[in-house]
This record gives structure tokens, C-alpha cells and sequence, in this order.
């Protein structure tokens, strides 16, 4: 518990709990037309669409790609606070 408190303080914004289809092709590695087509084919995390963009739960996504809770920590500059978050809530 003390060294997630630890890392805590190292971020100042906390990771949002929702990711954009943006992040989500960044933090895969792959480009945002392959993430739609997991859309279209119902593959990958869940995507709710808010007005004409989707969104997706950061917790999801990183469970999808296989990031574990000490990979999201160390990740955490990379991928920014939502990696954070999905540790804090397991």
C-alpha cells in the first residue's frame, strides 16, 4: 500500500476513467483505423459512443490489451493517469 501511495504522488492529474479512441490506438500501438474495425467486428473493449465519439473504459482497455496492475503503474508516464486508476480500483 505504501508504494502505491508512493506513485500516487508522483502524478498530479489522476488517469481518467474513459479513454478516447485516440488513446486507445496509442497505448495498442496500432493506428485508429484498426482499433474502429474492433469496433465494427464487436472485438476489443467495449466502445459507447457519447454524441459522435467513442469512448471507451480505461479499466477494458487495459484488461483487452493485457497490461497488469504493476505494468499500469510502470506505464503510467507512457499511457497517462488512466493506467493509475485501473490499479487503484482492483
Amino acid at each position: 500500500m505504501l508504494a502505491v501511495a508512493k506513485v500516487v504522488t508522483v502524478f498530479r492529474e489522476p488517469w481518467p476513467e474513459v479513454m478516447t479512441l485516440q488513446e486507445v490506438a496509442d497505448t495498442a500501438k496500432v493506428s485508429t483505423d484498426t482499433v474502429r474495425r474492433w469496433i465494427k467486428a464487436g472485438q476489443g473493449p467495449r466502445a459507447t459512443l457519447v454524441g459522435t465519439r467513442y469512448r471507451f473504459r480505461t479499466a477494458e482497455v487495459l484488461s483487452f490489451l493485457g497490461i497488469s496492475d504493476e505494468q499500469a503503474v510502470e506505464a503510467a508516464p507512457l499511457l497517462g493517469s488512466a493506467a493509475l486508476q485501473h490499479r487503484r480500483t482492483r
